[in-house]
């Protein structure tokens, strides 16, 4: 068995030191869980203090960086989310069936004792027109495991100011093996309203539905 190496990609922005070190002790903890079958963890933490280079150019960055010292996989999370304790469980499951793996969407408030998972969503898919068929935040979340082969085809579009990384996820699910798994890969932190932000989402659901003809969701 080859001894792969995962690359965990986080791109820090201003004020978002604290929740950063939540979030990489969430990282440890699951991978002494569970290393997934990966022989190496890399933490690839891009810090961008003042905002000016933005998640997507980061990401781009961190890919790059990730290639270069040799990470077959990477995972993507962001600073103010925590890693599912399984997490690289989940990419045991499928990462020798699939080149993308996304898990449920889970979210939690600050104080919360527990992550809730959203209601209603797919269980479980590899269709592209499942994913398209539902609102984006029920859909798909950064807290993802993509193949670093693949994310070199696929970078981020950095000229899109919002919903970028929607449509990097869309590329991919149309060109490569995906699977929205029916575990939880990340826990996304979200407001005192529970509410997730998709605003720019819904602009790039909106012309990938057109586009694979799909007229409703």
């Amino acid at each position: 068995m080859p001894k792969l190496t995962v690359a965990v990609v986080t791109p820090v922005g201003p004020g978002q030191d604290a929740t950063y070190a939540q979030c990489a002790e969430s990282i440890k903890r699951a991978f002494e869980t569970d290393n997934g079958g990966f022989a190496n963890l890399m933490a690839l933490r891009i810090d961008d203090p003042d905002g000016s280079m933005g998640p997507a150019r980061a990401r781009n960055l961190a890919i790059g960086a990730a290639a270069s010292h040799g990470a077959d996989w990477l995972l993507f999370v962001d600073p103010e989310d925590l890693l599912a304790p399984q997490a690289f469980g989940v990419a045991r499951s499928y990462k020798d069936e699939y080149d993308a793996i996304w898990g449920q969407v889970f979210t939690y408030k600050t104080g919360d004792s527990e992550a809730l998972k959203r209601e209603p969503q797919l269980d479980q898919t590899d269709a592209i027109a499942d994913i398209l068929n539902g609102p984006p935040d029920m859909a798909l979340q950064t807290g993802h495991f993509l193949k670093t082969s693949v994310a070199q085809q696929f970078l981020f579009d950095e000229s899109l100011s919002q919903g970028g990384e929607f449509d990097q996820y869309l590329r991919v699910w149309e060109n490569a093996r995906c699977l929205k798994a029916p575990q939880p890969i990340s826990l996304q932190h979200v407001g005192p309203d529970g509410r997730i932000d998709v605003t720019g989402a819904k602009r790039i659901f909106t012309k990938y539905r057109i586009k694979h003809g799909i007229t409703h969701g």
